[in-house]
C-alpha cells in the first residue's frame, strides 16, 4: 500500500486549532471558529503512480491550511514535493479556487521564508515556523506543578505537552522524552474527552514523523497509547477508513487502472473496490 497506515495519525481536533495556531505564532486575520473548520486531510490527491498529501490540510472560510511536520532540514527535493502538494491539490480538489496557504512547522530550523526559484518569474515561497523556541524543561515542570496541586489544565498546556517529545535535539533524548511524556499524559485529568483525543492525536502523529515504521520503540509508543485511550483510536480508524474511501474513489474516477490495480496500490479488498466502483 503507497500510503499506510501513518495517515491514520496526522490527527488533530478542529475544536483546538486555536491553541495549535497561537503556540505556533502563526497570526491569522480572523478568531478560529470549530463550525467554520472543515478537516480536509482525507482528500488524499492523487499522483501516479504515487498518493501524496501533507500532514494536515484544513479548510477555514475560504482558505485551505496545509501544515507539514519535519523533524530534518528542508532541502531542494522538499521544497519540490511541497510545491507538488500545492499544485496537484489545487488542480485535483480545489474546485472552489480557495486561497491556498501551505507552512512547515519544523523541530530543526529556525522561522524564516523559504523559497525554490524554478526560473527568474516562477518562485514557490512558504513559511518555516519553528518549535525551536519553546522551552521544554518549563513545559514540563508547570504540569508537574498542576498536577501536584490537583489544578486544571488549559488546552494550550495540554498541547504543548504533546508536543515535547520532539522539541529534544539528538535522537538518544527525543526517545526518553517520548516515554517520559507518554507517561506524564497517562496520569493527567484532562478536561474533556476532545483535548485529551487531540493531545494523544499528536503524539500519535509525532511518532509515526520520527520513526521508521519498523522501528520497536515506535511500535511500544504507539502500541501503549492506542491501548490506553479508545476515543483516539476510534478517531484514527473513522480518519483511516474515510481516507481509503476517498482514496480508492479518487483513483477509481480519476485515473484508467483497472480495480484489480486499484485494490494492489490502495491496499483495499478488491470486493470493496468493486463495490465502491458500483456506486459511483
Amino acid at each position: 500500500m503507497v500510503q499506510n497506515k501513518d495517515a491514520s495519525f496526522k490527527f488533530i481536533s478542529k475544536d483546538h486549532l486555536k491553541e495549535l495556531f497561537d503556540i505556533l505564532d502563526f497570526h491569522l486575520d480572523f478568531d478560529i471558529d470549530p463550525l467554520d473548520v472543515e478537516v480536509l486531510s482525507t482528500e488524499v490527491v492523487v499522483i501516479e503512480p504515487s498518493l501524496v498529501r501533507p500532514d494536515y490540510i484544513i479548510r477555514i472560510k475560504n482558505i485551505i491550511f496545509m501544515m507539514e511536520f519535519e523533524s530534518s532540514h528542508v532541502g531542494l527535493k522538499k521544497k519540490k514535493l511541497f510545491k507538488l502538494y500545492i499544485a496537484a491539490y489545487d488542480y485535483k480538489n480545489n474546485d472552489k479556487n480557495d486561497s491556498i496557504i501551505f507552512f512547515v512547522v519544523s523541530t530543526k530550523e529556525k522561522s524564516k521564508m523559504a523559497e525554490y526559484n524554478i526560473n527568474d518569474w516562477d518562485s514557490f515561497k512558504f513559511p518555516i515556523i519553528s518549535l525551536r523556541e519553546l522551552d521544554k524543561e518549563k513545559i514540563i515542570n508547570d504540569i508537574k506543578t498542576k498536577m501536584d496541586n490537583k489544578d486544571t489544565f488549559t488546552n494550550r498546556e495540554l498541547i504543548e505537552l504533546a508536543l515535547t517529545p520532539i522539541l529534544e535535539k539528538d535522537k538518544e533524548n527525543v526517545i526518553d522524552q517520548f516515554y517520559e511524556t507518554k507517561e506524564i499524559m497517562s496520569k493527567i485529568h484532562y478536561p474533556s474527552d476532545e483535548i485529551k483525543t487531540s493531545v494523544y492525536g499528536i503524539v500519535l502523529m509525532l511518532s509515526s514523523m520520527y520513526f521508521d515504521e519498523l522501528d520497536p520503540i515506535r511500535k511500544d509508543i504507539q502500541g501503549d497509547l492506542m491501548g490506553k485511550v479508545d476515543c483516539v483510536a476510534e478517531a484514527c480508524k473513522k480518519s483511516f477508513d474515510e481516507g481509503e474511501i476517498n482514496v480508492v474513489r479518487n483513483m477509481l474516477v480519476n485515473s484508467d487502472l483497472s480495480v484489480e490495480e486499484i485494490s494492489r496500490i490502495s491496499g483495499v479488498s478488491l470486493d470493496k473496490v468493486v463495490d465502491l466502483k458500483g456506486r459511483l
